[in-house]
């Protein structure tokens, strides 16, 4: 799902089969533990976000177009996102997908029916079933 083109071609695959989409849940990862920035290199922090964030966008854009009023995104990270681990750097920034969150909402189509309200004041559970405001 690193490529826009697979992530277009899943939607459009999953529409011709179902007929439309009502639920986005994003959850793609990739975690490789690293214990000193200075060995990170740009590869892994590049091939970090091409799996855990940049999908999250490509799914959005690609999906809102097939979805009606009553529709919903959802974005989920682990618990690292929100406690930060200083061996998975590149891993715990997967918080901005929360951000993508809140700006692909207003991009529905009906957010002006006040659907999209459930996500500003929504507390995310991450995988570990703890909440954060």
């Amino acid at each position: 799902m690193k490529v826009e083109a697979n992530c277009i071609k899943a939607v459009e695959e999953t529409v011709k089969t179902l007929g439309r989409i009502d639920i986005l849940f994003n959850n793609a990862a990739q975690q490789l533990e690293n214990h000193d920035i200075l060995t990170l290199d740009s590869k892994q922090w590049e091939d970090t976000f091409a799996v855990n964030i940049h999908p999250y966008f490509y799914f959005a854009k690609a999906v809102i177009p097939h979805m009606q009023p009553g529709s919903a995104i959802v974005n989920n990270a682990s618990i690292n996102a929100y406690i930060g681990r200083p061996d998975l750097l590149d891993y715990t920034c997967k918080f901005l997908p929360f951000a993508l969150q809140l700006c692909t909402t207003e991009q529905l189509p009906f957010s002006d029916q006040g659907s999209n309200r459930f996500f500003h004041s929504w507390s995310f559970k991450s995988n570990c079933g703890q909440q954060t405001d």
